[in-house]
This record gives C-alpha cells, structure tokens and sequence, in this order.
C-alpha cells in the first residue's frame, strides 16, 4: 500500500519512514542518558507511582546527585 501526501510530489511506502531514524534518536541512544532514563523508567514501572512524572524527575535529579557524588570522592 502506498501513501501519497496532498502537498507531497512522490509516494512513498509506510516502510521508508521505518528505515529512516529520526535525528534525536541518536541522542537518546547514547549510554550517558538512554541508559539511565531506561533504568529510572525501569524504577518508576516498578513502584507504579500516583505521579509518575513526579517520581521520574525525582529519581533522576537523586541520580545526578549520587554520580556526582561518586565522582567528586574518586577525584
């Protein structure tokens, strides 16, 4: 099935935008934040809490504090 776009001169296939990976993609991928964001999603899945946008802005901030915390004592 194609897909053709009013404004759109081409018709392109619901498979090309899979392929295509969005620019911020890479960003998120990286191991400094979409490993921690995982890992505070992981939490926040867990203890199923009332406000989860609350608890993960929460746990997040708790996990700067503790990396820097850790960095500063191996420094």
């Amino acid at each position: 099935m194609s897909v053709t776009h009013k404004d759109a001169k081409t018709t392109t296939k619901p498979d090309d935008h899979a392929k295509q990976e969005h620019p911020d993609a890479a960003y998120i991928k990286r191991d400094d934040l979409g490993l921690v964001i995982a890992k505070g999603m992981a939490v926040m899945y867990k203890t199923q809490p009332k406000n989860p946008v609350d608890f993960l802005a929460k746990w997040l901030l708790n996990y700067a504090h503790v990396e820097k915390q850790a960095l500063s004592a191996n420094s």
